[in-house]
Formats: C-alpha cells, structure tokens, sequence
C-alpha cells in the first residue's frame, strides 16, 4: 500500500484478530456478491495516519479490485477504533455502489472511482479514498524482491527521487508481466552467483 502522507515511513500493521473480523463481516454480509472472489483485508498504522485496504479479486483474475482509505492519527489515541469503524462504514457505502453497477466488469464506472488520494466528509470525519487495481500478493513479491537488492543494484535501476517502491514497482506493469519480471530477475541472480562460485573455484586451482 502506498501512504498518502510522504512522511509516513515505518508502519506497524493492524492486529490481526481486528483484520480478521474485518474478513468476517465483509465475506458474510456481500456472500452473493462476492461468490468465487477471494477479499484482501489489510491495514497499517504509521506515525501520523492509519491505513486500511480492502482487496476483491474474483478467481482466476490477477486484477484485483482495492479500496484504500486514510485518516490522520487523531491527537486522543483511543480515537482511532472510532475513526476505523468510521472508514469501514464509508467504504461499505462505496461497496453498495460498486457491488449495483456490476464493478467487477463495468470498466466505465471503475473510471469513475479516484485514483489518487481523495478527500471525502463523511459522520463529521475527513477521511481520504482512492481505488487502485494492485494485486497485494504480487506487490508483497516486489516488495521482496526490492528489499533483497543491494544497493548497487538498486541504483542502476533508479534515483532517489523516483519514487521506485513496492507500490510504484508494482503499478509500473500488469501483474502478469511483474510476475514474469520477478523469476526473470530471480533466474538472472542465481546464474550471477554461480558464474561467481566457478569463477573462484577456478582461481583455486
């Protein structure tokens, strides 16, 4: 997931037994809706603002749909539950919606929805939504990938100022070619290891 505020580094993730709860009520209230379709619940708290995720991704599809939503940490910490419940209720609405004009295949409306983040008012709250088409297993690949490249890699590939993390990794391409790129690069590695394995093998002898 990619923070709305560009100060928000680290993050811890929300509990899992919250996020689990989360699963449970969306799966039991849209169980018509979401037949053959497997639902991504994430969250993470930063220092400055909480954000929770909530994927669709129908079966056999790598495209999986997201609705994403940020709220600044509240400076009464024991807020926070509030302003959660707050957001799932807002993106419930926004599941009433999605769920009566056919989202999962209707493209014109899914252009509708905000790809950057979007301030919206809702129960007195300033919250902030935006959809975005991320498959969560392949952005934790890249995510992976990304984190295990040394830095002289890294460098090649991009500057400072690009911007080039997981999130931005993964919307660069479709998740069927990220895939690919991940075993290319993966395959690219392991014979760069070995061709440095025979190379100091040679020098022994």
């Amino acid at each position: 997931m990619q923070p709305r505020r560009s100060d928000s580094k680290k993050w811890t993730s929300l509990p899992k037994e919250y996020l689990e709860n989360i699963h449970t009520a969306i799966t039991a209230q849209y169980k018509k809706e979401l037949k053959n379709v497997e639902v991504v619940v994430e969250g993470r708290v930063y220092d400055r603002e909480v954000l929770v995720r909530i994927g669709f991704l129908p079966n056999g599809r790598l495209k999986q749909h997201n609705f994403e939503l940020a709220f600044d940490v509240p400076e009464a910490k024991d807020q926070v539950l509030t302003k959660l419940n707050t957001s799932l209720d807002f993106l419930g609405s926004v599941f009433i919606e999605f769920f009566a004009k056919d989202g999962f295949e209707n493209s014109e409306y899914e252009e509708t929805l905000p790809i950057l983040w979007k301030p919206v008012s809702f129960s007195k709250d300033v919250l902030h939504f935006q959809y975005s088409t991320v498959n969560s297993k392949l952005e934790s690949l890249a995510d992976e990938w990304l984190s295990k490249q040394d830095e002289a890699l890294v460098n090649e590939n991009r500057t400072e100022d690009s911007g080039m993390d997981a999130y931005n990794f993964a919307e660069q391409y479709d998740a069927e070619t990220l895939e690919k790129i991940i075993e290319l690069k993966k395959t690219e590695k392991a014979l760069t290891d070995d061709n440095t394995t025979l190379e100091g093998d040679q020098h022994l002898h």
